[in-house]
């Protein structure tokens, strides 16, 4: 039997898929009226104005993808702490174990969380989805040459080899889109639907 449980009448995760989908939404439909926005007069400004929208497009779905991160980890973290404690655990050893040093990684600490801590295993894939989401989101915070070559080998489909503003960076440029931002979303959605849990009185 699962370890995890929520209140009746609160169905944690199932509020998450919902806010997630929402936000997926939203976001598209802001996508939809940039692109519907008419090009303004003259005329020899149009490509000048697709690559300019590229760009705009771009920044959105950077913070798409940061915002999704960080609403995932306050919320996961939130839950983490619940539930340890609703199974006689002193939420403290998440705060310890998420900030002992060594080699693992966020995604890595907090798997082991769930497992050792609650008994919970998820499917490697959810796993390696959300590692994939927190490396590119932090590449973006950061900022740094160094990152994005990182991400880069890990994972080239985020790249454009496009040196669209010049800056002479050999790694390419770290270009998001919307597909992007929809496997974003994903696996935020992916990680609450593989969660084992139930409801109680």
């Amino acid at each position: 039997m699962t370890k995890l449980a929520f209140d009746s009448g609160e169905d944690f995760a199932a509020a998450q898929i919902d806010r997630i989908r929402h936000r997926a939404a939203y976001a598209a439909r802001l996508v939809e009226r940039l692109e519907a926005t008419p090009q303004l007069e003259p005329e020899h400004y149009a490509n000048h104005d697709d690559w300019y929208l590229q760009a705009l497009e771009d920044g959105l779905f950077r913070r798409v993808l940061v915002i999704e991160v960080r609403e995932w980890r306050r919320q996961v973290e939130d839950m983490l702490r619940d539930q340890l404690t609703h199974n006689g655990i002193d939420s403290g050893w998440w705060d310890e174990l998420r900030e002992a040093p060594g080699e693992a990684g966020e995604i890595e600490r907090l798997r082991r969380a769930f497992s050792d801590g609650l008994a919970v295993e998820l499917p490697e894939a959810v796993w390696q989805d959300l590692e994939e989401l927190v490396q590119v989101a932090r590449t973006i915070a950061e900022g740094t040459r160094a990152a994005r070559t990182d991400l880069r080998e890990r994972h080239p489909h985020y790249f454009s080899g496009l040196d669209a503003f010049g800056d002479g960076d050999p790694g390419g440029r770290l270009t998001l889109n919307a597909d992007h931002a929809r496997r974003a979303a994903a696996a935020v959605e992916a990680f609450w639907q593989a969660l084992p849990y139930r409801v109680v009185s």
